[in-house]
């Protein structure tokens, strides 16, 4: 069946206005359903055979958790639906689902207006006060001072920005809008709850959003940091032998301690294959991109990582968002869904 045969079925209408409709959605039947749903609905006509059924909205708390999100969500979803045909019979038409654009609309008009409404600070629910431990008459009493994380004392700042074909934090990699997980941490961002991985901030540290909106453009990776210079020591080479006597091991072998540092890890990347991105998070705060092709295996990735770090300690790698942990170490990195992802380095 055409497109003009299913919009004229479903809405009733004649040849000219499904002819309409269509054209001005470039042939798109959905939109077009949408738009005349829409036409119908603010025209007021009652002989029109549309109707749109809502529900007043519930009395909603003050207090929302990640239900209400999901709540939210489904809300959202069955406003989509509407109906076509009589007054007592008529067959559900669903719209297009919300495109991911609005969401990141809404992400910039908070921002615009002063980000998410500050929750009031919550008093802890256990003790947090000084404490004081007894002495004898060896010893002075001491007064115990609780324990200040830094997290909690130093706030951070972050910079989101919205690209033409992504969006991204920082000097991070480019996030996809189409894809899945993207969609999700922009919800997340939305709401005001952002996870900590991809803000790299810890638990419970108060953090500032700054939005930066350049979605004229496309993603253009950061420039590589410059190459430090060295800093380390040297030998002048010819110089007079004192007459001093010299100290036996005073100074240790230069070539020695070159030889203890670890060297950069480096990946054999076949240019001719498809290539791929990989941001990796160390466990001590690091951060390094990789690239590597798509046939390389996850034991590949997992050797990279060992090579980038002097700690000796077992580790686990996972993904970001969902936090999965990485197991199968023959899989590709295709076959393992790593392609562009963030894997963060966790000490076991």
């Amino acid at each position: 069946m055409s497109a003009k045969e299913e919009f004229k079925q479903i809405t009733g209408a004649d040849d000219k206005t499904a002819e309409y409709f269509l054209e001005a959605a470039k042939g798109d039947l959905q939109s077009a359903l949408s738009t005349f749903f829409e036409g119908s609905a603010s025209s007021g006509n009652a002989a029109q055979p549309v109707s749109s059924h809502t529900a007043p909205p519930p009395k909603q708390s003050r207090i929302k958790t990640f239900s209400d999100f999901n709540n939210d969500d489904d809300e959202e979803e069955d406003d989509q639906k509407m109906y076509a045909g009589g007054e007592k019979s008529g067959i559900a038409v669903k719209g297009p689902k919300k495109d991911p654009q609005n969401v990141i609309k809404d992400i910039l008009e908070q921002a615009a207006k002063g980000g998410v409404k500050e929750e009031p600070e919550k008093k802890p629910r256990y003790f947090s006060g000084a404490g004081q431990r007894l002495g004898s008459d060896s010893v002075p009493s001491e007064v115990i001072q609780p324990p200040q994380t830094r997290a909690e004392s130093e706030p951070v700042s972050r910079t989101l920005t919205f690209w033409q074909d992504g969006f991204s934090v920082e000097d991070g990699p480019l996030l996809k809008y189409d894809d899945p997980q993207n969609q999700e941490l922009l919800n997340a961002i939305k709401s005001g709850r952002a996870p900590t991985s991809l803000l790299n901030v810890a638990n419970n540290q108060p953090v500032e959003v700054k939005v930066a909106h350049r979605m004229q453009e496309k993603y253009v990776p950061p420039p590589k940091k410059p190459m430090a210079a060295f800093t380390g020591a040297g030998n002048r080479l010819g110089s007079i032998v004192s007459s001093a006597p010299s100290v036996p091991g005073a100074f240790p072998n230069q070539t020695t301690q070159s030889a203890s540092k670890p060297q950069p890890p480096t990946v054999e990347v076949d240019a001719s294959q498809p290539v791929t991105s990989i941001q990796v998070r160390l466990g001590d705060g690091k951060r390094l991109v990789a690239k590597f092709n798509q046939t390389h295996t996850v034991g590949d990735l997992r050797a990279f990582v060992r090579a980038s770090t002097s700690d000796p300690r077992d580790f686990v790698l996972q993904t970001s968002m969902p936090t999965t942990i990485i197991h199968d170490d023959k899989q590709t990195l295709k076959d393992a869904q790593l392609l562009n992802a963030v894997i963060i380095q966790r000490y076991v």
